[in-house]
């Protein structure tokens, strides 16, 4: 079992819990970074949060883990845990609900099987969006949790280096922050992230670290 920093705050839609931060009273916070199209800036990304002994959580979608697998057989060996952000990046809310489930599954079992490991029982829509009525078939996925964020970067619209860190540095006790393994400055922005966050006394914790989950 991880550390537990608590339950998330949360609110309950239909059966499903979806997360934007985990406990207030805490001083942690968990990165997080989507997508994973580019290989190199998973690789840097990797790199630093191994170089600083950060733990982080990564949410790739199938495709990209499929196109990009060396990258993430090195991420799964660096023992940092990965979610599911869809097979394809597929805006989930206009989908039916059996596309939304195949889009999970099919994406659960791309990550796995590209990745060499076992992705965890978390799911990030790609973009934020859902439906309620996507719920269930989120649920028959096997996913009981949806985690999104209270902290983001925008470092996918092409932000600088010191937008990237000045965003990223509005979290707090808690905050899940979003960034991308894709976009070039992001690797870049990391140190200085990582940096104020400790001179300021946070301490790095995963997703399900922070929602207090038990990972085998």
């Amino acid at each position: 079992r991880p550390g537990s920093y608590g339950t998330a705050a949360a609110t309950v839609v239909n059966d499903a819990v979806e997360g934007c931060s985990g406990s207030r009273a805490n001083k942690v916070v968990a990165l997080t970074f989507d997508d994973g199209y580019s290989a190199v800036a998973t690789i840097q990304i990797l790199q630093v949060l191994l170089r600083d002994k950060v733990s982080a959580t990564f949410f790739p979608y199938g495709w990209a883990v499929h196109a990009t697998s060396p990258a993430w057989h090195a991420v799964v060996q660096a023992g940092m845990p990965i979610g599911n952000h869809t097979l394809s990046h597929a805006d989930l809310a206009k989908l039916t609900p059996a596309q939304v489930t195949d889009q999970l599954v099919r994406g659960r079992e791309a990550i796995d099987d590209w990745s060499g490991g076992t992705s965890i029982d978390l799911m990030r829509p790609p973009y934020g969006a859902y439906t309620r009525a996507n719920i269930p078939a989120i649920g028959a996925a096997g996913y009981g949790t949806v985690v999104l964020w209270d902290v983001d970067t925008l470092d996918w619209t092409g932000n600088s280096v010191s937008t990237i860190v000045s965003r990223a540095i509005r979290g707090t006790d808690g905050s899940i922050i979003l960034m991308h393994a894709g976009p070039a400055n992001t690797p870049k922005a990391l140190p200085a992230i990582i940096d104020w966050y400790r001179a300021h006394g946070y301490t790095f914790v995963t997703v399900p670290q922070l929602l207090g989950m038990t990972v085998a």
